[in-house]
């Protein structure tokens, strides 16, 4: 591949590749609803059993993401704490 033909491809790649990443964000409207789920002890230990559950197998028990290798998925899956940074309460809660 021509060094040109890179240089004008790498940025509709990583357009595309921003633009579908966090495709699943909720609407605005409910991206920007807080937390529906009070925080407490029986809350959190709620959450962390549903997470072994039903994320634990491809998010790790950490939650710092696997490999397609690890999970047999076709691709890596994310590291969930990094998500934290870019989706609000709303987004995970959205239904």
């Amino acid at each position: 591949m021509k060094l040109h033909t890179l240089f004008t491809l790498l940025p509709t790649l990583l357009f595309q590749n921003l633009c579908f990443a966090h495709s699943w964000m909720a609407p605005e409207i409910e991206a920007q609803k807080s937390n529906p789920i009070p925080i407490s002890t029986e809350s959190v230990q709620q959450g962390q059993a549903l997470f072994a559950e039903l994320c634990g197998s491809c998010h790790g028990t950490n939650a710092a993401g696997m490999s397609k290798e690890e999970t047999g998925l076709n691709k890596d899956t994310p590291n969930l704490p990094t998500r934290l940074k870019t989706h609000t309460d709303g987004d995970f809660h959205w239904e």
